[in-house]
Protein backbone atom coordinates (compact mmCIF):
# COMPACT_ATOMS: atom_id res chain seq x y z
CA UNK A 1 0.00 0.00 0.00
CA UNK A 2 3.31 2.25 -0.05
CA UNK A 3 2.95 2.98 3.36
CA UNK A 4 5.01 1.83 6.40
CA UNK A 5 3.32 2.44 9.43
CA UNK A 6 5.20 -0.91 11.48
CA UNK A 7 6.92 1.47 13.84
CA UNK A 8 3.64 3.10 14.81
CA UNK A 9 1.59 0.37 16.12
CA UNK A 10 1.05 0.35 20.01
CA UNK A 11 1.33 -3.15 20.80
CA UNK A 12 -0.62 -3.09 24.10
CA UNK A 13 -4.01 -4.38 21.82
CA UNK A 14 -3.96 -8.03 20.92
CA UNK A 15 -7.46 -7.56 19.09
CA UNK A 16 -5.51 -5.86 16.67
CA UNK A 17 -2.63 -7.95 15.80
CA UNK A 18 -2.04 -11.74 15.55
CA UNK A 19 0.37 -12.70 17.83
CA UNK A 20 0.65 -16.69 17.28
CA UNK A 21 3.12 -19.07 18.37
CA UNK A 22 5.34 -18.54 15.48
CA UNK A 23 5.55 -14.28 16.69
CA UNK A 24 8.74 -14.97 19.34
CA UNK A 25 9.12 -10.89 20.00
CA UNK A 26 8.68 -10.31 23.23
CA UNK A 27 7.00 -6.96 24.02
CA UNK A 28 8.20 -6.13 27.50
CA UNK A 29 11.43 -4.59 26.59
CA UNK A 30 9.86 -1.93 23.89
CA UNK A 31 9.58 0.19 26.03
CA UNK A 32 12.48 2.42 28.27
CA UNK A 33 9.55 4.05 30.92
CA UNK A 34 6.35 2.76 32.21
CA UNK A 35 4.50 6.11 31.37
CA UNK A 36 4.97 6.57 27.53
CA UNK A 37 2.22 6.27 25.73
CA UNK A 38 2.37 6.08 21.42
CA UNK A 39 0.06 7.81 19.81
CA UNK A 40 0.29 6.48 16.61
CA UNK A 41 1.48 9.05 14.23
CA UNK A 42 4.84 7.77 15.58
CA UNK A 43 4.92 10.81 18.49
CA UNK A 44 6.07 9.29 21.87
CA UNK A 45 4.29 11.20 24.91
CA UNK A 46 7.19 10.22 27.71
CA UNK A 47 6.50 11.59 31.36
CA UNK A 48 9.73 12.17 32.87
CA UNK A 49 11.32 13.10 29.81
CA UNK A 50 12.03 16.74 28.30
CA UNK A 51 13.69 17.91 25.45
CA UNK A 52 15.63 21.47 25.57
CA UNK A 53 16.93 23.65 22.57
CA UNK A 54 18.72 26.49 23.11
CA UNK A 55 20.21 29.12 20.62
CA UNK A 56 22.40 31.99 21.02
CA UNK A 57 21.83 34.68 18.24
CA UNK A 58 23.82 37.59 19.09
CA UNK A 59 23.11 38.92 21.94
CA UNK A 60 19.63 36.67 22.35
CA UNK A 61 19.76 33.31 23.55
CA UNK A 62 16.53 31.37 23.36
CA UNK A 63 15.79 28.23 25.03
CA UNK A 64 12.63 25.98 24.62
CA UNK A 65 11.85 23.29 26.55
CA UNK A 66 9.10 21.04 25.80
CA UNK A 67 7.85 17.52 28.36
CA UNK A 68 4.89 16.01 28.75
CA UNK A 69 2.58 17.91 31.48
CA UNK A 70 3.06 15.48 34.00
CA UNK A 71 6.56 16.40 33.93
CA UNK A 72 6.06 20.04 35.29
CA UNK A 73 3.48 18.35 37.93
CA UNK A 74 -0.20 20.09 35.43
CA UNK A 75 -2.70 17.93 34.93
CA UNK A 76 -2.75 16.03 31.37
CA UNK A 77 -6.09 17.31 30.39
CA UNK A 78 -5.49 21.21 30.51
CA UNK A 79 -5.57 22.88 27.46
CA UNK A 80 -4.95 26.32 28.71
CA UNK A 81 -2.36 27.43 31.52
CA UNK A 82 -3.53 29.85 33.47
CA UNK A 83 -0.30 31.24 34.63
CA UNK A 84 2.46 31.33 31.95
CA UNK A 85 4.76 32.70 34.39
CA UNK A 86 4.28 30.68 37.36
CA UNK A 87 4.89 27.72 35.43
CA UNK A 88 7.72 29.29 33.61
CA UNK A 89 9.37 29.94 36.53
CA UNK A 90 11.48 27.27 38.39
CA UNK A 91 12.43 25.40 34.53
CA UNK A 92 15.88 26.75 33.90
CA UNK A 93 18.17 29.18 35.24
CA UNK A 94 21.41 30.87 33.07
CA UNK A 95 24.52 31.30 34.43
CA UNK A 96 26.97 33.79 33.42
CA UNK A 97 26.40 36.40 30.75
CA UNK A 98 24.53 38.74 32.64
CA UNK A 99 21.18 37.98 30.75
CA UNK A 100 18.02 38.95 31.24
CA UNK A 101 14.74 37.44 30.75
CA UNK A 102 13.19 39.42 28.03
CA UNK A 103 10.56 36.97 27.30
CA UNK A 104 8.36 33.92 27.87
CA UNK A 105 5.33 32.09 26.54
CA UNK A 106 3.74 29.18 27.33
CA UNK A 107 1.18 27.04 25.95
CA UNK A 108 0.30 23.18 25.44
CA UNK A 109 0.32 20.85 22.58
CA UNK A 110 -2.55 18.45 23.03
CA UNK A 111 -1.62 14.88 21.92
CA UNK A 112 -4.69 12.54 21.48
CA UNK A 113 -5.85 12.90 25.60
CA UNK A 114 -2.61 13.62 27.08
CA UNK A 115 -0.80 17.06 26.68
CA UNK A 116 2.65 18.48 26.34
CA UNK A 117 4.02 21.77 27.94
CA UNK A 118 5.85 24.00 25.37
CA UNK A 119 8.06 26.73 27.08
CA UNK A 120 9.74 29.26 25.05
CA UNK A 121 12.04 31.88 27.02
CA UNK A 122 14.01 34.74 25.40
CA UNK A 123 16.94 36.44 27.21
CA UNK A 124 19.10 39.72 26.12
CA UNK A 125 22.77 38.35 26.99
CA UNK A 126 25.05 41.78 28.19
CA UNK A 127 28.21 39.80 28.31
CA UNK A 128 27.81 36.69 25.33
CA UNK A 129 31.58 35.74 26.35
CA UNK A 130 30.74 34.96 29.99
CA UNK A 131 27.81 32.76 28.95
CA UNK A 132 29.06 29.02 31.26
CA UNK A 133 25.72 27.22 31.35
CA UNK A 134 22.01 26.40 31.26
CA UNK A 135 21.25 25.05 34.66
CA UNK A 136 18.50 23.27 34.41
CA UNK A 137 16.34 23.44 38.15
CA UNK A 138 13.35 22.15 37.06
CA UNK A 139 14.51 18.72 38.69
CA UNK A 140 14.39 20.22 42.02
CA UNK A 141 10.85 22.26 41.00
CA UNK A 142 9.22 19.53 39.51
CA UNK A 143 9.07 15.95 40.85
CA UNK A 144 8.20 14.80 37.46
CA UNK A 145 11.70 15.80 35.74
CA UNK A 146 13.50 12.38 35.06
CA UNK A 147 15.87 13.26 32.08
CA UNK A 148 16.35 16.13 29.90
CA UNK A 149 17.64 15.76 26.62
CA UNK A 150 19.37 18.96 25.96
CA UNK A 151 20.99 20.54 22.62
CA UNK A 152 22.71 23.96 22.47
CA UNK A 153 23.38 25.71 18.97
CA UNK A 154 25.50 28.72 17.93
CA UNK A 155 26.31 29.00 14.57
CA UNK A 156 30.06 27.58 15.06
CA UNK A 157 28.55 24.16 16.07
CA UNK A 158 26.64 22.61 18.87
CA UNK A 159 26.52 20.87 22.23
CA UNK A 160 24.38 17.83 23.08
CA UNK A 161 23.66 16.36 26.58
CA UNK A 162 21.31 14.18 28.04
CA UNK A 163 20.92 15.76 31.69
CA UNK A 164 19.34 13.99 34.82
CA UNK A 165 19.14 15.08 38.67
CA UNK A 166 22.46 14.15 39.86
CA UNK A 167 24.00 16.24 35.74
CA UNK A 168 21.81 19.34 35.73
CA UNK A 169 24.14 21.60 33.86
CA UNK A 170 24.31 22.17 29.96
CA UNK A 171 27.96 23.78 29.46
CA UNK A 172 28.01 26.49 26.71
Amino acid sequence: DGHDHEEDHDHDHDEDHDHGDDHDHDHSDDHDHGDDHDHGGGEAHVHGLSDLAATLDGSTLTISIEGAMANFDLDETLREISDPDTDAAGTVEVVGGACTRSSSDVSVRPIQEHGNLMIDLTYDCGDVGGLEAIEVTGFTTFAGFEEVNAVYLTESGQTAETLTASDTRLDL
